[in-house]
């Protein structure tokens, strides 16, 4: 393996597709997993996305008011099976901080001594533009596992959970904010734009958006263009359906996992 290491490396890669080249071969050679290679690329590729597109967008956050009555808490803890939730103060700018709900624990143990004031967390504000691979060492240094994202005036543009960083390394996974019938599967990024899971179904995206792509032989926007490409598209490729830009946010070497499409 050694002897090995040292000719690939002999002159060194100049870019991140050399690397994916050199990592590829050595799953063909068996000295790494193939079940490995996926997450090494995803992680090669980790910069080129920023929160924005990872984010829940600000329409779909969950947030509680700290004016809420704790009844009211307490049944949207239990509608969304969050474990996180942004406190507000009356409107989505004035963000107080980070209620953790195993902290209703304090409540039943002492209804009259509770006040949601004194168990918020610090709240994390980011730029939407930051890039993940630095964002992640971030929330790990602060051992945050929420953060809200801000555009370049300070307004809160969306949210974003460790577990979405980690899932663009090591795939979908069930996080706090996918629903109990599955994951958000299309999100509204701004008018005219969204974000899409790789395993939507066709039928959904017409439904929901009158987003049209007609095959009978596939149910998922993902199988669509792989059976358009003949292949597996690349992160960041962009191509063009009909009257739609397609751009592939993440994709692996099994597996298309976010889309943004939007209306030429």
């Amino acid at each position: 393996m050694k002897q090995w290491l040292q000719s690939i490396f002999a002159t060194e890669p100049q870019n991140k597709k050399e690397i994916i080249h050199v990592l590829r071969n050595a799953a063909l050679k068996k000295i790494i997993d193939n079940d490995c290679l996926p997450m090494l690329e995803a992680l090669v590729h980790i910069d080129d996305l920023k929160a924005s597109d990872v984010m829940i967008p600000r329409h779909q956050m969950d947030v509680i008011d700290i004016n809420d009555s704790i009844e009211s808490i307490i049944d949207k803890v239990i509608a969304t099976g969050h474990s996180r939730f942004p406190v507000i103060n009356g409107q989505m700018s004035e963000v107080m901080g980070v209620f953790h709900s195993k902290d209703l624990v304090q409540y039943y143990k002492n209804p009259e001594l509770f006040d949601l004031k004194d168990y918020l967390r610090k709240a994390y504000f980011v730029p939407e533009l930051k890039h993940l691979d630095s964002l992640m060492y971030e929330m790990r240094l602060h051992h945050s596992h929420l953060v809200i994202a801000v555009d370049e005036f300070t307004n809160v543009v969306g949210l974003i959970t460790l577990e979405m960083i980690i899932e663009q390394i090591i795939g979908d996974i069930e996080d706090e904010y996918d629903s109990v019938e599955g994951e958000r599967r299309i999100t509204e990024v701004k008018e005219g734009y969204y974000r899409i899971k790789g395993f939507c179904k066709l039928a959904e995206l017409t439904q929901e958006f009158g987003i049209e792509f007609k095959d009978k032989t596939v149910e998922t926007i993902s199988g669509f263009i792989v059976k358009f490409l003949g292949r597996i598209p690349a992160n960041g490729e962009i191509l063009e359906i009909g009257h739609y830009r397609i751009e592939v946010i993440s994709a692996d070497q099994r597996k298309i996992n976010i889309l943004l499409i939007n209306k030429i």
